[in-house]
């Protein structure tokens, strides 16, 4: 009974939000496929460098699938290097 009343309250809810009508799917995906696109002046293309290297340290210094696997770096975005200076790698250590 409190499950119910509980998720009743939740759709009355997101019932009640109103939807973004101008935003379209399409919109959204040129958004993100734009490799021109900044965000606080990092591009794109520095960004998916980095996940890829935050991937990459999960092979690095542990098993390439952990439990849980998350890989981190650390960059300094204020050096001359274009893609920034990498500071340090980590990943978590759940078993």
């Amino acid at each position: 009974m409190i499950l119910r009343s509980l998720f009743l309250t939740l759709a009355s809810t997101l019932a009640s939000v109103p939807q973004a009508a101008s935003t379209s799917t399409t919109e959204v995906q040129a958004v993100l496929a734009n490799p021109e696109l900044k965000l606080n002046r990092i591009l794109f293309a520095t960004r998916a460098y980095w996940m890829r290297r935050a991937k990459q340290a999960l092979s690095d210094l542990g098993s390439p699938c952990p439990f849980a696997a998350f890989g981190t770096v650390i960059v300094n975005h204020t050096s001359p290097e274009e893609l920034g200076d990498l500071i340090c790698i980590g990943v978590n250590a759940n078993s």
